[in-house]
Formats: C-alpha cells, sequence, structure tokens
C-alpha cells in the first residue's frame, strides 16, 4: 500500500529545495532583464547611428534586411519594415539560414499599378536578398486570400534565374508553376494568388 504521509514529505521537501532555487534565480532574472535593456538601449544608438551614415542602396537594403533572431533591435526592425513597406511589400518573420528578414508579396487582382510597383521593388531587391537553403533558391512568401488555409505559397527564383510557385502543406513542398521570368510569375500569382480583388477596397500606394 502507497505510504502517503511519506510521498507527502517528499513533496514538501522537493518545494523547499524549489524555493532555494528561485531566491538564488531571482535576482539572477532581473540582472538578466537589466542587462538585456541595456543591450536593447546600446542597439538603438548603434541603429540610429547607422541611419546617419552614407549607405548606399545595397548596404542599406542588407542592412535593413539582417536578421539572426536574437542581435536586432526594434528600432532596425520598424525601419526595415517601413522601408518594405513604402515598396509596397511586407516583413513576415526570418530565415535562419540567411539570416535575413522574410519579404512577402501582397497582390490585388486587376491593379495594374500595384502589379508594376510590385515588379520594380522585388527588382531592386533581388540582388540583396540571401538564399535560404544550400540549393542557392531565394524565396518570397505570397500572402494571398485563402490566408493559408490550405497551405502556404511562396515564389523562388534559382541559381539559374528559373521562377516556380509552391505551396507547402503540413511541411511539404511542392512545385505548383514554372515561370521564365517574375514578371510572368507575378502576373500569374495577381491572377490566381492575390490578396485582394479590384473589386474590393484597394486604396493603392
Amino acid at each position: 500500500m502507497t505510504d502517503i504521509t511519506k510521498l507527502e514529505k517528499q513533496i514538501t521537501e522537493k518545494e523547499a529545495r524549489c524555493k532555494e532555487i528561485w531566491d538564488i534565480k531571482k535576482p539572477l532574472d532581473a540582472e538578466l532583464t537589466k542587462l538585456r535593456n541595456q543591450i536593447e538601449k546600446i542597439q538603438d544608438k548603434i541603429t540610429e547611428a547607422k541611419l546617419k551614415k552614407d549607405m548606399t542602396l545595397g548596404e542599406k537594403i542588407e542592412w535593413l534586411l539582417h536578421e539572426d533572431g536574437y542581435s536586432s533591435d526594434m528600432k532596425r526592425y520598424y525601419e526595415a519594415k517601413k522601408f518594405i513597406e513604402e515598396m509596397g511589400l511586407w516583413i513576415g518573420g526570418y530565415y535562419p539560414y540567411s539570416e535575413q528578414k522574410a519579404v512577402e508579396i501582397m497582390l490585388y487582382k486587376g491593379a495594374q499599378d500595384n502589379l508594376e510597383k510590385t515588379f520594380e521593388s522585388l527588382s531592386v531587391l533581388l540582388p540583396f536578398i540571401k538564399p535560404i537553403d544550400e540549393a542557392g533558391n531565394r524565396r518570397f512568401k505570397l500572402f494571398e486570400h485563402t490566408l493559408s488555409e490550405n497551405g502556404i505559397y511562396d515564389l523562388r527564383v534559382d541559381v539559374h534565374g528559373a521562377w516556380t510557385l509552391n505551396k507547402t502543406t503540413y511541411g511539404r513542398e511542392g512545385v505548383l508553376k514554372t515561370f521564365d521570368n517574375l514578371l510572368d510569375a507575378l502576373k500569374y500569382c495577381q491572377e490566381y494568388h492575390y490578396y485582394q480583388s479590384s473589386e474590393e477596397e484597394y486604396d493603392g500606394y
């Protein structure tokens, strides 16, 4: 038969040990929080200095899009978000392999200015987008009207310049369609994988 008193004693002893550890950990947590806040303020100063520094467009893009998951500050994130959104694109997460923020496409069906701006912006960004895998593929997420209900869509370009529309469902990736160039890929996605149709609200850029 189980000795309840003995088990209860074990719980009391372990709870006491938990309190001992907590008493040690609590001031360390406070010190860690303080250090993180100090680091964030220093990173903000670095970002402010970088923004005042003369950079080429390529240097600015590479710096704004850099993301390793721990060293980037919020000020740089919001600067990157503003910069990319002014190009008619979006930021959604980042790729650990490339240590770069993920650029997202949002197309409006029937909106020619949206198509043209997206093409122009991606053409500017493309030379500075890093591969997401060993094969050298570069990827742009596609934010479309199904909101990834049946899978996640993206456009990729390989080392030879060939574009593909891809879909990832439950971790399984598949190529849906191939294209000779970026413009053809965008035209197709605007027609079939748009975010909103031209009949819905669209304010342009």
